[in-house]
């Protein structure tokens, strides 16, 4: 078999296995013509600045000034209503830390 057919081959394979199972994807390495599974199922790296600041305001009862992603969570700048002004850091959970 020649190396652009064995390469076809090979494509075709990986294509047929995505195909076939779209929760996991096939990684293939050229040089070591390994094949290993990854999960291609999304999980969520963060959460967004809209709804960090909504969890920062609940949870402090203050005023948002500035939202910076940080760690795959938000890092919220807040006034607390005692004028003094924190950080809190809500993970892609939604957990305040």
């Amino acid at each position: 078999m020649s190396l652009v057919t064995g390469a076809l081959v090979k494509g075709a394979l990986l294509v047929g296995a995505l195909v076939a199972e779209p929760t996991m994807a096939q990684h293939h390495s050229v040089n070591s013509g390994h094949m290993m599974a990854v999960s291609a199922t999304p999980r969520q790296s963060s959460i967004s600045a809209s709804k960090a600041a909504q969890i920062a305001r609940k949870h402090t009862g203050g005023k948002v000034l500035k939202i910076s992603p940080s760690g795959g969570g938000q890092r919220v700048k807040v006034l607390l209503p005692s004028g003094k002004v924190t950080y809190v850091f809500v993970n892609a959970k939604g957990e305040v830390q």
